[in-house]
């Protein structure tokens, strides 16, 4: 079955991106959509651009609830957008002692602790 670029694009718009959607407004495959993509600039443009207004209403919706002050979002919104201001969890930890690695004594000492705590 042959798909018009016309009714791809009509496909595309409104989908967020989402091929799976895409694929069944036009009662095609993945693949066979990946080769539209592929084949036609405008379909990648377009998908490109769904994908972005997706992520602007996305936005728009973290925006509302830090407006109604919803700690979690405003927590979210600092650690990834504020970054620059000193709003940055560092989830790494230090297991040298005192800068030099650990070496096979210790290992076998913390092996030995935990063993004997078992």
């Amino acid at each position: 079955m042959k798909v018009s670029l016309k009714k791809i694009l009509d496909a595309v718009e409104n989908s967020f991106g989402i091929k799976t959607t895409i694929c069944k407004r036009l009662g095609v495959s993945r693949p066979t959509f990946d080769k539209y993509i592929k084949r036609y600039p405008e379909v990648h443009d377009a998908l490109e651009h769904s994908k972005e207004l997706f992520l602007d209403f996305t936005e728009s919706k973290l925006i509302e609830n830090i407006k109604n002050n919803d700690t979690a979002c405003i927590i979210f919104t600092l650690r990834t957008k504020g970054k620059k201001r000193g709003y940055e969890q560092d989830n790494r930890f230090d297991i040298t002692t005192k800068g030099e690695g650990l070496n096979k004594i210790t290992v076998e000492y913390v092996t030995r602790v935990v063993d004997d705590k078992n």
